[in-house]
This record gives structure tokens, sequence and C-alpha cells, in this order.
């Protein structure tokens, strides 16, 4: 098994449905993902690259829900009708464009989802059909389940003890930066590693004593990161496959239910991936952000100093009448018109030397967006639809290769 948020993720998140996926079918298994609905995330927020009439490129946000005013929960919110989507006009470069209308369209085949999260999550999986084939079930299902309905009334019937473990467990891998749960044994409050979540507010810490409380809705439960897969690992796989963030605070995860609970999870790897992509326009790559400065300052100088245009006799002009304005009384007529003088010989120097400004000036330009060109190459969390299909395909083949020196389990 494997999971994830509820969105259009970058390959380094898809090497994981990937792995799940070739792993399950070497060894006659079966690949499974769980989706996260419940994190505070638009899954329709995408970034993209904008190209403009002049070949220059930048980093573009599409909003395919439209902007919201309200914390976005996946699991709360209604799938989105394909022609209530905000396309996000023209502008965007080629490739983009066409991976935009291609999400909107599988966006739109799952309008009859139960929520949002799901649309997305089927939506996302259609498009990547070819990289990977896993079960998917979202984290609502999950809580819903008579398993996970038992780990949750452990936790409540024995809150001390599962407070107290889950906060030396955290404490014991800070470098998690799993924050600690609120406990404070002489109120008898104890906060528990699940989340209530609220359409108005997103999420809201949930305390052992609200659970008996009236009004209490247990559909409205959620996990956090360690119980969703510590509830994951003990009841529904034999090896979970996280990415790097994960296998970090899943090391607690470990720690929290063997003190608690006495038992050990199903094991956990991670995998990751970088792929980058080649931006199809012509820059000055090598270009450093040194040279930028400099240029940028070339530009600017050269419209005020003649002698970096190799007009020594109007810079010798130019500094024998800053001398004569330094000697003239301040706010004097005389003054103000040694100052005309000054300038009037710097804009002559101008319009002869245009082409050369011109020249600086589309030089520091160039050269701006080499680095801006750079910066969008090296990002490496790009959705994966908006890589080339031939990228993937080639990701999937490491992954299978790597994974085909791994030893097969007894019996298989």
């Amino acid at each position: 098994m494997t999971g994830h948020q509820a969105g259009f993720w970058h390959p380094g998140i898809l090497a994981k449905y990937i792995a799940a996926d070739r792993l399950a079918k070497r060894i006659g298994g079966t690949g499974a993902a769980v989706v996260v609905d419940h994190d505070v995330v638009d899954p329709l927020r995408l970034e993209a690259v904008r190209a403009s009439g002049d070949g220059s490129v930048e980093r573009a946000v599409v909003l395919l829900g439209g902007r919201r005013r309200k914390p976005v929960l996946p699991r709360l919110e209604a799938p989105m009708r394909g022609a209530d989507l905000h396309r996000p006009g023209d502008g965007l470069m080629k490739p983009d464009a066409a991976a935009v209308e291609a999400i909107i369209a599988a966006l739109s085949e799952h309008e009859g989802a139960t929520s949002l999260g799901e649309q997305v999550a089927r939506a996302n999986a259609d498009l990547l059909k070819d990289s990977m084939s896993v079960s998917m079930f979202s984290a609502q299902q999950m809580v819903r389940t008579p398993g996970w309905k038992r780990f949750f009334e452990m936790a409540v019937e024995d809150a001390p003890g599962c407070t107290r473990a889950y906060n030396r467990a955290v404490g014991s891998h800070p470098e998690a930066g799993i924050p600690r749960l609120f406990a404070m044994a002489r109120e008898h409050r104890w906060e528990l590693p699940f989340w209530m979540l609220d359409r108005e507010h997103g999420r809201r810490a949930l305390y052992a004593e609200m659970v008996e409380q009236e009004g209490f809705d247990g559909d409205l439960l959620a996990t956090r990161a360690m119980s969703l897969t510590a509830s994951v690992r003990r009841d529904l796989c034999d090896l979970f496959i996280h990415g790097v963030g994960g296998a970090i605070y899943d090391r607690a995860t470990d720690v929290w239910i063997r003190e608690w609970l006495g038992e050990e999870l199903a094991p956990t790897v991670s995998i990751t991936a970088d792929l980058r992509r080649a931006i199809p326009v012509d820059a000055r790559r090598n270009a450093t952000d040194e040279d930028l400065a400099w240029a940028k300052w070339i530009v600017h100088s050269a419209r005020h100093n003649p002698e970096l245009l190799g007009e020594q006799a109007a810079a010798e002009t130019k500094h024998g009448l800053l001398e004569r304005i330094e000697a003239t009384e301040y706010g004097s007529l005389q003054r103000a018109e040694l100052y005309r003088e000054m300038h009037g010989g710097l804009e002559e120097v101008r319009a002869r030397r245009s082409r050369e400004l011109e020249g600086l000036a589309r030089t520091a330009q160039e050269m701006g967006q080499g680095i801006e060109v750079r910066t969008l190459e090296a990002k490496r969390d790009w959705p994966s639809v908006m890589y080339e299909r031939e990228r993937l395909e080639e990701l999937a083949d490491r992954i299978g290769w790597l994974l085909s020196a791994a030893p097969r389990p007894a019996g298989r």
C-alpha cells in the first residue's frame, strides 16, 4: 500500500504508486492506495508555465476551482461540474495548456463522485493509468470500517496511555516535526491523535471527552498522519511505501504503537524521484545571479555615465558641470540652469547611443529570463500530467528495473 493527499501530484509522489503497482505484480499481490481527503488543501490549485509573446516564460498558478474564501477540505467539498471549472485562458505554454484541458476533461468524467477528493483522485488515476494501476479508497471509507472503529475506541478508552505514548514517541523523533498532543492529567483532558472536521474552519483538535458529548458526529472524524499510517499498517497491508517525509515521521509511529499497544506494524520502505522538465525556449541558462546584477547595474549606470559608452568627451563635460553645480549657491537660478545643461548633454548621449543602451537592456532581460527558465526547469514538483509521456515511462521502467533486483518472498 501507499497513499497521498487528493491532488494532481508530482513524479516524486507518482514513484510511490508505480512502486506499489510493480511490486504487487511481481509477487502476485495487490497494490492499493489510501486517498488522504481530509487535509486542508485545494486539490484544484495547479502550477504551470505561462509563455508571453516575446518568448519569455514565468510560473503561473491555475485555480480550476476559482478563488475560495474558506478552508478547502476535499472530503466535505462537493465535486465540481465540468462547466463550473475555471479555465486559465490564453497564455499557458502549449504542453501545460494541453495538460490543464486533459485535467478538466478527466474531472468532468467524474462529476458523480461522492466528494471533491474522490473526484480528483479518480481523475488523476485516469490520467496516470499508463504509469500505474492500484486500487484506491478514501480515508473516509477507512474510518467507517470495523477495524478502524475499534482502533479509535481503544484510543478513547485508554486516552491517557494513548496520548502519553504518542507524546513520548514524537519527542524521541523531533526530526519528524510532529507536534505533541495536549495532556493535562489533573483535569482529565487528553487530546487524541485524530481530527474533527469543520466545514467553516477546517480541522479542530479532538479531546477524549468530546466523544461522549451530545452532537458528536463520527462521520466527521479524521486521522492525523501517525494515526492514519498506524491503522493502515496495523490492519490493511503487509508493506507500506512512503515518500521521504512519511518515512521520517513513521519512525515515531512505530515507537508509539509498540509502547502503547505492544504491537509491531507492517514494515515500511520509501522511494522518491526527481524528474525535471525541459522548457522549450531559447534562453541564457548559464547566466548567474551575479551576472544579472552586473548587467542591471550597467543598464542603469550607462544612462548616467557616458564613459561607460566610450563617450569620454561627454563624460569630461558632465564632470565639469558637476563641479560648477557644486560651487554654485544651492537653490539659485544659475545652479538650475547648469543642472538642465548637464542633463541635456546626457540626453544627447542617450539618443546617440540608443542602440547600445537597448542592447544592454536586452542582455539584462535575457539573463533574467535565463535564470527564470533555469529555475523552472529545476522544479521537481510540477503535476505529473505535465511531463512528457516518455519521461513518465522512463521513470516507471527505472523503478521496475530497481525492483527486479529485489528477492521474491518465500513461497512466491
